[in-house]
């Protein structure tokens, strides 16, 4: 198969769904020899932030000289950055001819009544590329919940660390409708004997299920300790803070990211990873649609920024206050996309805004009804003056005129179409009083990822 056809069976297996249980990858497994027990792997589970711990990890690795294997889902960019090496995504040849190969046994065991799913078989197909290339080590983020999930079926000596980020309600139709049940789902990637990180500002409830669960399983727990912390400075381009006596910048703005990055920080100490290559593999990290900031050219061209063809403009200045807070100040128009997706996420974003004292002109909302939306939007619509909901690219989607019914503003559009959002978003911003306007795009991982094309 070409890349195309390729990718086109890839998506035919979604008509399978998720299926309980890891039997049938591991008879897929078994037909390409096993290439998962050949490697090693930093495992993450969670709700929310697990891509990015995955990604501060790996880019740490790939610093302190290891050939490092990445695995998210799913994706933001396109297809092909669910697999990486280094930094750089699978080439489309390369996964046409793996895929090909996995196909081929997939299609044989259909004929033996045994039905691969479309996330087993990605799974699948990372595990032979990062065979093929003798990764070092490889990031693997989880897809849904974690015990049942395609990734949990490495073995525990090759599982040799396992992080378990924040943890909230999402999928409860699926993992369980409370913390603890959501929570032994996920920590069921804890295995015998193996080294266990936790997010340092868990709930409660979940931190409990995870220690029950390593003790059951002989597992040591590590939790990064907040004693040494210091948030030095915060702004929407990233953030500089102190921690185990090091001083560490990241490019993701919250103080969640730097929750993560001390999680990435505490699991890659067990791997005796010196503080230098963590500093520099944190500082290296960038991750599309969290709290991603694009510079609305438009704008800027008519308050008379962008006269010099080709140079960025210095959009903010920070403003150090008394409780060592960063304040921005806007000298142009901004759009930022961020994929928070449920009420968690929703209302870190929430505060990452008031944080920054942004207020946005426009929203352009899209959301899932597999996930708590009614919560979620009533977090950040009362923070923007103008709402715009829209279709989010997957079949999961809430129609935009659904959730509206669930929205208390009385500036509401729906707009299907999201490059159409986008131009009534950005006209409404030029258009405006604001002189710093803010058009915000949220609600959907999938929304931001197609958001990102036209921007």
């Amino acid at each position: 198969m070409n890349y195309t056809k390729a990718l086109e069976y890839t998506h035919s297996l979604s008509r399978y769904g998720w299926i309980l249980g890891l039997g049938r990858l591991k008879i897929l497994l078994e037909n390409l020899n096993n290439p998962q027990k050949h490697l090693k792997f930093i495992h993450v589970a969670g709700t929310n932030g697990k891509g990015t711990t995955s990604a501060f990890c790996a880019n740490i690795l790939t610093e302190s000289g290891f050939k490092t294997g990445l695995y998210i889902s799913p994706a933001v960019l396109c297809f092909t950055e669910r697999f990486q090496i280094d930094g750089k995504f699978i080439s489309e040849n390369e996964y046409a001819r793996i895929a090909s190969k996995v196909a081929i046994i997939t299609e044989k065991l259909s004929k033996e009544k045994i039905i691969i799913t479309e996330f087993e078989f990605i799974t699948a197909v990372a595990f032979c590329y990062f065979k093929e290339n003798n990764c070092d080590y490889i990031c693997l983020e989880t897809g849904l919940g974690g015990q049942y999930d395609a990734t949990n079926i490495i073995d525990p000596e090759n599982a040799h660390i396992n992080i378990i980020t924040s943890i909230s309600l999402d999928h409860i139709s699926i993992l369980g409708d409370t913390i603890e049940k959501i929570t032994e789902e996920k920590a069921a990637i804890i295995k015998s004997g193996g080294k266990v990180v936790n997010y340092p500002v868990q709930k409660p409830e979940a931190t409990a299920v995870i220690a029950q669960r390593c003790a059951e399983c002989n597992a040591v727990l590590h939790t990064p300790s907040l004693s040494t912390l210091e948030i030095l400075s915060s702004t929407i381009y990233g953030t500089k803070f102190m921690y185990a006596d090091c001083e560490f910048t990241i490019k993701l703005a919250g103080e969640h990211q730097v929750y993560n990055a001390i999680t990435a920080y505490t699991a890659m100490k067990l791997l005796n990873i010196s503080d230098k290559m963590i500093v520099s593999g944190l500082a290296k990290t960038t991750f599309p649609a969290r709290f991603e900031v694009f510079e609305d050219t438009l704008k800027l061209d008519r308050l008379g920024n962008c006269a010099v063809q080709g140079r960025r403009p210095p959009l903010y200045e920070d403003t150090a206050r008394e409780d060592n807070e960063a304040m921005c100040s806007f000298r142009g128009g901004l759009i930022i996309v961020d994929c928070a997706h449920n009420f968690d996420a929703m209302q870190l974003l929430a505060k990452n805004l008031r944080n920054y004292n942004i207020s946005p002109e426009v929203l352009i909302l899209g959301m899932l009804e597999d996930k708590n939306y009614i919560q979620a939007a009533a977090c950040i619509v009362p923070l923007c003056k103008n709402v715009i909901l829209t279709n989010v690219p997957s079949e999961r989607m809430i129609p935009p005129l659904k959730l509206a019914g669930y929205i208390e503003h009385s500036n509401v559009l729906i707009v299907p179409d999201n490059k159409e959002a986008i131009n009534i978003a950005r006209d409404t911003a030029l258009k405006s009083n604001n002189e710093n306007p803010v058009v915000l795009i949220t609600g959907s991982l999938y929304l931001a990822g197609n958001m990102r094309r036209f921007l």
